[in-house]
């Protein structure tokens, strides 16, 4: 603000006509008011394109699989997964998403939570049962993975699924070598 003065106040000790004078502080305040912030968007934008490329291809990868997993497996329609991915395989899969980032989907976020820090099978599988979850996608890698822990000590859904102990009631799909290492995706059996 005291630049943006002191560029102004100068403006008008120039020798110019008083006509130009207005236009010119008009142009200055623009850049400062345009420019400034533009400059921060596009910097913004940057770190955001090379932060999200670690994942972001293997989404698309994986909605490739899922699409030809889909043409073989067409009576599997709903997937329960990260929140953050949820908008990725929405917009590139035929697939029903439970969970994505958005306010008016609290119920999905709630049910995705719930499940997924759920230490009793038999309540993870009634409600994934209620919910018709064909599949469940997870990774890892993600960093929802510490969200899912409850207060007492007794392993979640999701940590047990990350640690190889899958239900009687689940069967892991097999996954190309280029997708394995970063996810697993489980069918519920019916």
């Amino acid at each position: 603000a005291v630049l943006l003065s002191e560029i102004i106040s100068s403006i008008s000790k120039l020798q110019i006509k008083n006509l130009y004078k207005p236009v010119l502080r008009v142009l200055v305040m623009l850049v400062f008011i345009l420019g400034l912030p533009g400059v921060g968007i596009l910097l913004s934008l940057e770190d955001a394109k090379d932060n999200s490329s670690s994942i972001s291809p293997d989404l698309k990868l994986l909605s490739s699989f899922l699409n030809e997993y889909q043409q073989d497996n067409n009576q599997d329609k709903t997937i329960l997964t990260f929140i953050d991915f949820g908008p990725q395989i929405l917009y590139r899969t035929d697939f029903n998403v439970v969970s994505t980032p958005y306010h008016r989907n609290d119920q999905g976020i709630l049910f995705n939570y719930n499940v997924m820090a759920e230490d009793n099978l038999n309540y993870a599988k009634e409600m994934l049962n209620q919910r018709e979850i064909d599949l469940i996608i997870i990774c890892s890698e993600s960093s929802e993975k510490r969200f899912y822990k409850k207060s007492n000590n007794n392993a979640t859904f999701y940590e047990k699924l990350i640690s190889g102990q899958i239900p009687d009631f689940i069967e892991e799909i097999s996954l190309p070598a280029d997708l394995k290492n970063t996810f697993n995706v489980y069918k519920i059996k019916s």
